[in-house]
């Protein structure tokens, strides 16, 4: 059998057929640039092309919170290993720290 150099590439390729869509949450206008589950997975946070940061519960759908904005698009985000601290990046070429505990933002210093 046939083994490629990049797996990867076969795997994306590959119809996919395990488990059912379990929701479609419709979190941005335009694009979403990234998201993740923290609390366990009982709250999903995301970024996206409107610029604003957002948590929605995963079970419902419905947004919590606006958890605040860039100047222009969120193109990436990220989650500290500890889930205390999120990052996220923008076409503004900033990037702002969130304080989930708290939910405000942490000053860049």
């Amino acid at each position: 059998a046939w083994k490629s150099a990049r797996p990867w590439i076969q795997w994306l390729n590959k119809p996919q057929t395990k488990g059912q869509c379990k929701k479609i949450i419709q979190c941005h206008t335009g694009s979403t640039a990234g998201a993740h589950f923290i609390q366990g997975g009982g709250v999903l946070i995301s970024g996206g092309g409107d610029r604003l940061v957002k948590a929605w519960s995963p079970l419902t759908g419905e947004e919590l919170i606006t958890v605040g904005q860039h100047e222009n698009a969120v193109t990436a985000l990220a989650i500290s290993p500890e889930r205390r601290i999120m990052a996220t990046a923008g076409e503004d070429g900033g990037v702002v720290l969130w304080d989930l505990m708290s939910g405000g933002s942490r000053p860049n210093t």
